[in-house]
């Protein structure tokens, strides 16, 4: 329905703005998988022995956690590409959450759920500016609409 509502130009907007927050995750999610692969910090149920590992994971690939790279970055993307407070709160919940359980589950360190969160904000971050810069006339551009009002 939100689609078939839309005339071409607004289809066109709503599609580059999915676009940018899907491939902001996406990049995000291999920036921190690279990330682990240079780290190779150790995961919190090597060095704890005594931690209870509910499933089994990789050990050395702790920092920063690629979940909460993902999440954040999906959260901030959404928030930059449909500015809904009620869709923010969700999407920031829901990510903080599965940090919470990475962390309870002891897959991960609380700096691994925050250096992912704060690398996820950055990579989505990055990816709506560099957008705005190669199109200045973007729709996604705040200068564009008060150079063009409606």
């Amino acid at each position: 329905e939100i689609w078939k509502e839309k005339n071409a130009k607004e289809r066109s907007v709503l599609f580059e703005k999915w676009a940018l927050v899907f491939g902001a995750t996406i990049l995000a999610w291999i920036a921190a998988s690279v990330m682990k692969d240079l780290i190779l910090r150790p995961r919190p149920f090597i060095e704890l022995r005594d931690a209870n590992l509910l499933f089994p994971h990789g050990d050395h690939d702790s920092f920063p956690s690629g979940h909460a790279a993902f999440l954040f970055s999906l959260w901030w993307g959404l928030r930059l590409a449909q500015p809904s407070r009620r869709l923010a709160v969700f999407f920031l919940a829901g990510a903080a959450l599965v940090g919470f359980a990475r962390v309870a589950a002891g897959i991960h360190w609380p700096l691994d759920i925050l250096g992912g969160a704060l690398l996820g904000i950055v990579v989505a971050e990055g990816v709506f500016r560099t957008r705005s810069y190669f199109d200045k006339s973007s729709s996604l551009n705040p200068k564009h609409e008060a150079r063009n009002p409606k």
